[in-house]
């Protein structure tokens, strides 16, 4: 039994007030968001009590998953970080009490008697329910092992693909009550439950998670406003509003739980019924929800998995972590050494027989996973220092040392099938292949160290390898290229024609691409313009003025600034930098007012461009149309013409071709370009011109030569010498 009863009532009685009062709250704000987001709590939270899902929601709205401190350490391997303040929750302590109690006859179940005509006892253990408040953690006020993806719904993130839409709707069917089909509707009709027929049937032609949504609320409605089929002593019919609160609350909280975004739908219906609706009323219907939606979430859950498994379909397995020693760098590890070093030089307690090694022989053991010896040594020393009774910073050190090393949960590399492969002989070993620090980006992931060494070509330290598609686009964004010959020899390349006739492995030099593989090429746009005009979802992508060129005189520059020069921003004076899923938040003001906060506080690692700005375009794809809108002073204002809505992707392909030369053959780009002199007529005669025809007249003008336009000027002589003088002769320029 609880130590002090009367406390524990107390605080029951406070937490029950609580609980009430954020009902209360809840029904009579009449806010539809503020309910959605306490069914969105209620979907996280499905097998758990009214009572605890109104006190999570009450002190932490946005938790998705909680346990005990103890739990989170012993099962999940995690640990509650220092200062966070616990959840309080209600839960059940039954404690088991003796009594005495009269004995009843098996057959009579009457009270037996003795001999004397008195009744009889006996002493038996009975289970007295009880609650008091525990404190639970959310998920992210731990640390520690990543969870399991099994603690997870397996299906909580519904992609849409027709395999996995499919299944899911295979597991509802399995789930309903009712038979369920689908047939041509009326199009203000999702879907119906007929009590007469005792089926569903749901609009054909729907979007899968309209059809998702409409099955969940109609299994919803024959669960339990099937009248005809409930006992007379359970049968309690409801008002058509509550029936519809309950089906729809019942279908946004089981769409939440499995990841699929329904909006608003009949939510209409709470503010109507809630102001005729008392109370008790709307907190057994909270109750109802609950249950009946925790219901539809575990019978899916489980025919989806019988589902996959009849199908053949192995569901993905639970990623295994391992908790492995992060060593420190080298700098770290310098720092160490040397006042580790410094400390063995001044003779303090240091035995006779200890090296006195250097600081950067020390460090190279720390690096080379000899720690534990070093440990060793530091805790030798210790126990020295103590026993002759003196500080000589020995203690200090070893508590350095152990703040080196941070462990970290990673998780574990599956082991790849061993490929049997001929014993090379001595004479075919290759030297070592280049090491290169852990996720340095190689230009083309096409071609290795290995192919490259195998052709003949071994000076890996200082040439990446590229195929012969990679080389060409690099070439055509001026960075300098070579021919590499299975002699261990290179030559560049000086025009698009040597690469074309080149049947060997190409390469660029380390130093070259480190100077440009921040920088977004030209497959790279092509395939993120390609994969937003596709997306079938709503989606957006960020442009930006493309660098290189005189283009950037106008980077940064407001619109009314470009129309006082009478230019216009078109699509071939920009690079297509980034495309991301949309989020809707109601109008493309707020839209876009979210996008350009993101990019320039947090936008996303593998984001390559400069924190959104003035003179950027960001294009938006909202229901298949495209707008775009130009990153202004203030605001943004829309280009209705930056991309020609007859042919997005036809538009997208030649955008990246105009300027080049070529990637499968060289494009020519037409007839002569006018002069800086005569665009300068146009816009004094009331033209509009565009950046890029500017921006490639000015270039044309200053003939600013390129380094390969440099090598080009070579000697016939020097251009012939395909080894000679190899890299360094363009250096020199």
């Amino acid at each position: 039994m609880p130590e002090k009863p009367g406390k524990n009532r107390e605080q029951l009685k406070e937490i029950t007030d609580r609980i009430e009062a954020g009902i209360r709250d809840i029904f009579e704000s009449g806010d539809m968001e503020k309910y959605r987001n306490y069914l969105r709590t209620m979907s996280r939270f499905h097998n758990y009590s009214l009572n605890n899902q109104a006190l999570i929601h009450l002190q932490r709205p946005d938790a998705t998953l909680v346990a005990g401190y103890n739990r989170w350490r012993d099962k999940f391997s995690r640990h509650v970080l220092r200062g966070e303040k616990g959840i309080t929750i209600i839960a059940p302590t039954p404690y088991k009490k003796k009594i005495e109690q009269e004995k009843l006859d098996p057959d009579t179940k009457l009270p037996i008697l003795d001999a004397d005509g008195k009744i009889v006892t006996e002493e038996k253990e009975i289970e007295i329910p009880m609650f008091r408040p525990v404190k639970v953690f959310d998920y992210a006020q731990t640390d520690g092992k990543p969870l399991p993806e099994r603690v997870a719904s397996p299906v909580a993130n519904l992609t849409g693909s027709v395999e996995n839409y499919e299944a899911f709707m295979e597991a509802l069917r399995r789930s309903s009550p009712v038979p369920v089909e689908v047939k041509p509707l009326s199009a203000d009709v999702d879907g119906y439950f007929s009590p007469k027929f005792q089926s569903i049937t749901l609009r054909e032609g729907m979007s899968e998670v309209q059809t998702v949504s409409a099955a969940v609320h109609e299994i919803a409605h024959a669960k339990l406003h099937n009248y005809g089929l409930q006992q007379a002593a359970e049968r309690r019919h409801k008002s058509r509003n509550t029936e519809e609160v309950e089906a729809e609350s019942i279908s946004f909280m089981v769409c939440a739980y499995f990841g699929i975004e329904t909006g608003a739908n009949s939510f209409g219906y709470v503010a109507t019924w809630s102001k005729n609706a008392e109370l008790p009323e709307f907190r057994a219907s909270l109750d109802t929800i609950s249950k009946t939606a925790n219901g539809i979430i575990t019978d899916v859950e489980k025919h989806f998995a019988e589902v996959y498994k009849e199908r053949g379909i192995e569901l993905p397995k639970d990623t295994e972590y391992e908790l492995v020693t992060i060593p420190p760098s080298r700098a770290d590890a310098l720092a160490f050494a040397a006042d580790y070093a410094a400390f063995l030089r001044r003779d303090l307690n240091v035995p006779d027989s200890a090296e006195r090694p250097a600081a950067a022989a020390v460090a190279d053991r720390l690096l080379a996973g000899e720690d534990a010896e070093l440990r060793k040594e530091l805790e030798d020393f210790v126990k020295l220092a103590d026993e002759i009774g003196i500080d000589d910073g020995s203690h200090g050190l070893l508590e350095r040392f152990n703040g080196l090393f941070r462990r970290e949960w990673r998780a574990k590399e599956e082991p790849q099938p061993e490929i049997e492969t001929e014993t090379p002989n001595v004479e075919d070993e290759l030297p070592p292949l280049p090491e290169l620090e852990q996720g340095y980006p190689m230009p083309d992931t096409a071609v290795g160290f290995q192919e490259m060494y195998q052709y003949g070509y071994t000076d890996g330290n200082t040439m990446l390898p590229l195929t012969k598609e990679r080389a060409m686009e690099l070439f055509l964004q001026d960075v300098p290229v070579f021919l590499l010959y299975g002699d261990n020899t290179e030559a560049m390349a000086l025009d698009a024609e040597d690469i074309s006739s080149h049947t060997g492995v190409f390469g660029v030099e380390r130093e070259e691409w480190d100077a440009v593989r921040g920088v977004v090429t030209l497959r790279e746009q092509a395939d993120t313009e390609k994969l937003f005009l596709e997306n079938p979802q709503d989606a957006f992508l960020i442009y930006q003025i493309r660098r290189g060129g005189e283009l950037d005189a106008y980077r940064f520059m407001n619109y009314d600034y470009l129309q006082s020069k009478g230019v216009t921003p078109e699509r071939g004076g920009y690079d297509a930098i980034y495309t991301g899923g949309l989020a809707d938040y109601g109008d493309n003001k707020t839209n876009l007012d979210m996008i350009y906060q993101r990019f320039n506080v947090d936008h996303p690692a593998d984001f390559k461009g400069h924190s959104l700005s003035v003179s950027d375009i960001v294009a938006l794809k909202q229901n298949g149309v495209v707008s775009c809108h130009y990153v202004d002073s203030i605001g943004f204002r829309e280009l209705p013409n930056f991309l020609k809505p007859e042919n997005y992707l036809k538009n997208a392909e030649m955008a990246m071709e105009d300027d080049y030369g070529m990637i499968d053959g060289i494009i020519n780009n037409g007839p002569k370009q006018p002069t800086v002199t005569e665009l300068e007529e146009q816009v004094k005669a009331g033209f509009s011109i565009s950046l890029t025809e500017l921006a490639a007249a000015s270039h044309r003008e200053q003939k600013k030569p390129s380094v390969l336009e440099k090598l080009r000027e070579r000697t016939p002589e020097q251009a012939k010498n395909k080894t000679a003088p190899k890299r360094s002769a363009e250096r020199e320029l």
